[in-house]
């Protein structure tokens, strides 16, 4: 393009212009070729983006767009910046090659004038080098950059080099600073900006209705960027504006992104950037980085038929029942009180409204049975009968969703932590079938011994202060961290903070609270309730914990005791001679493990407990640990004696 200098060491040159600019206009006292002028008539409206496959390039001919126009032009233009940077660099230089295509202003130069696709550091560059500009363009196959069904003119220029932006990537100084290049007055800086609100660059016409003109990238600032950890969608947003569509093309040479996510497990997360994802073509959709992964997409409600649809495609290999989570992030808006989402599972269509004020994180959908295959869904969509208001209304938010098996369960351990069991160690991993944490098998020291979880020879490293005792937990900030040995010494150390969810607040002894609400009950109770029981968990909007509304029954020769059900036991079981002083075997049904996790309960309702045949038996429901307890009274020779085994 235009205005562009070396950088990085390319072979970039500058090219000057008499003061007559002869087939060139003249713009801000430089000579600017006419095309470049982007005005509203030229705007290019859509239908379905069909991929452009080659491209006419002055001197070479017809060139292939895919496998060698992007590769060679993201190489030339700015081949040796980071990966995201380079990604960037080729999605604006394959929307300004289609924007030339659309408007018929081709064949298109290898020159600065259009955008570098031959330059004399072909010869030089390594097999390596150029195999990131194929991986570049390879990863981003078919992307460009549309705004209101126009396709933009992806403006950019080298900028400033990187030894002059600031912390944020940006040039604060003027034409008279340390480090200017003229061609940076061209560079827009729209993070966070959208709409009318974003700045266009003068590099092209300067008009509210000219769609084509979106700003103008700075490469420099995209090799920082990249540098920084952004990706190159987020890159691309940082200088042409959150509400640009990254839209990808159809045909021969643009090989579609295959939905391959499967749900096979507990846990399995469809996020709005995976290809099971898609969304109707629209010019009211939104995104901003923040909630799942650091982005999500997002609309405003209305009252009318569906405009905006995303899409979330289900492949089932592990039939079974799924409670579906939205994830949605707080603080960005006045959210919908009546999101319509619509689940079609095992052929069964499943409306649901869903109130998301004052809601974020992991908000739960509903549950449903998935059969084997495909034609299984999620949908949601901005028609949710409430009232558009503008930009500072209501919005529908389009993020990861999180499939898990409603049959539960719950961590055993802090994730990544380690013990040690007899004379080796267990470390706490993530069963990515349940998505809950569990120990594994213990690794055995040998010669060595086992201390806090890790095999030790010398005692070359100290606890860390107050760090005394697996498990034990402090508050940091608004979050909390948990004592255990996380690397790969002996000593033990405090864990990386994590966050108190849904805006708790950390106090006392590294204990997340709420504010707003407070459990009624505590983590894995059950009662008694009609002719099963209820649970404890999180069955609401908020972030407290309260008993289930829905009884699970017990079987019809069980009956609940203590919050589970149990066999009914048969008349005079209880009954007949004192305790003989044998125990027997412990039960087949005795599951109850001491593995080597913190505690370990065996409760007077587990299998593991047996309970000698006597009439001296007395039991109270609503004491003790899951409101129940036997007793008996003191005698001189036991008569009523209890047996915990331990497997």
């Amino acid at each position: 393009m235009k205005h562009r200098i070396g950088i990085l060491g390319l072979c970039l040159t500058i090219v000057a212009f008499n003061v007559g600019c002869t087939d060139y206009d003249c713009l801000d006292g430089e000579c600017t070729n006419a095309d470049y002028g982007v005005g509203p008539q030229y705007s290019v409206t859509k239908a379905a983006l069909t991929a452009q496959c080659s491209i006419s390039v002055e001197g070479y001919g017809a060139v292939d767009i895919e496998t060698d126009y992007i590769p060679n032009v993201t190489w030339c233009e700015n081949g040796r910046s980071s990966d995201a940077g380079l990604r960037a660099q080729a999605v604006a230089a394959r929307t300004f090659a289609y924007y030339k295509i659309s408007r018929n202003a081709t064949p298109v130069t290898s020159s600065q004038n259009d955008q570098v696709y031959y330059c004399k550091s072909w010869a030089t560059r390594t097999e390596e080098q150029f195999q990131r500009c194929i991986d570049a363009t390879n990863e981003t196959a078919g992307e460009i950059m549309t705004y209101h069904d126009t396709i933009t003119a992806g403006f950019y220029v080298a900028g400033v080099t990187t030894d002059y932006l600031d912390s944020n990537c940006k040039f604060t100084g003027g034409s008279g600073s340390t480090g200017w290049v003229s061609n940076h007055k061209y560079v827009t800086y729209n993070e966070g900006k959208s709409g009318d609100d974003i700045t266009q660059s003068s590099i092209g016409s300067l008009s509210k209705t000219n769609y084509a003109n979106r700003g103008c990238m700075s490469q420099n600032g995209a090799t920082c960027l990249g540098d920084k950890g952004y990706t190159y969608d987020r890159i691309l947003r940082f200088f042409y504006g959150e509400d640009i569509n990254i839209e990808t093309g159809e045909g021969e040479c643009v090989t579609p992104k295959k939905c391959e996510t499967v749900l096979d497990k507990s846990g399995v997360i469809i996020d709005e950037k995976d290809p099971c994802f898609s969304r109707t073509s629209a010019s009211s959709w939104y995104s901003i980085d923040g909630g799942y992964d650091g982005h999500l997409y997002y609309t405003y409600v209305w009252d009318k038929s569906a405009q905006n649809i995303g899409t979330w495609n289900i492949n089932v290999t592990r039939p079974g029942t799924y409670e579906i989570f939205a994830y949605i992030e707080k603080d960005i808006g006045a959210m919908s009180e009546n999101a319509p989402y619509v689940v079609r599972a095992s052929g069964v269509e499943h409306q649901i409204s869903v109130n998301l004020a004052l809601k974020s994180g992991w908000v739960s959908i509903g549950k449903f049975t998935f059969a084997s295959g495909g034609d299984q869904w999620v949908k949601l969509s901005d028609a949710s009968g409430e009232k558009y208001t503008g930009k500072d209304g209501k919005r529908i938010v389009f993020d990861a969703l999180k499939f898990v098996d409603s049959a539960g369960c719950s961590d055993n351990c802090v994730e990544n932590s380690k013990q040690c069991l007899n004379n080796g160690f267990q470390i706490c991993n993530r069963n990515t079938s349940t998505g809950c944490t569990e120990w594994s098998a213990a690794t055995d020291c040998g010669s060595q011994t086992c201390k806090n979880g890790a095999c030790a020879s010398d005692e070359s490293c100290t606890d860390e202060a107050d760090c005394d005792s697996i498990g034990k937990r402090r508050c940091s900030g608004n979050g909390y961290q948990t004592c255990g040995n996380f690397d790969d010494d002996s000593c033990l150390e405090w864990s990386e903070v994590m966050a108190c969810d849904n805006d708790g607040t950390c106090s006392g002894s590294g204990i997340c609270s709420q504010t707003s609400c407070s459990d009624d009950c505590q983590p894995a109770d059950a009662k008694c309730q009609g002719s099963g029981y209820i649970l404890c968990g999180n069955f609401d909007g908020d972030p407290c914990l309260e008993w289930s509304t829905s009884e699970i029954a017990c079987n019809t020769d069980e009956q609940c005791q203590g919050g589970r059900c149990v066999k009914q036991q048969s008349s005079g079981e209880q009954s007949g001679d004192s305790w003989t002083g044998e125990t027997g075997e412990m039960p087949s049904t005795c599951m109850t493990q001491v593995d080597g996790r913190e505690s370990t309960i065996i409760d007077d309702l587990d299998d593991c407990f047996v309970r000698s045949k006597s009439s001296a038996w007395s039991e109270l429901v609503g004491y003790g640990h899951s409101s129940h307890i036997y007793y008996s009274y003191v005698k001189n020779s036991p008569s009523a004696v209890g047996t915990w085994y331990l497997n």
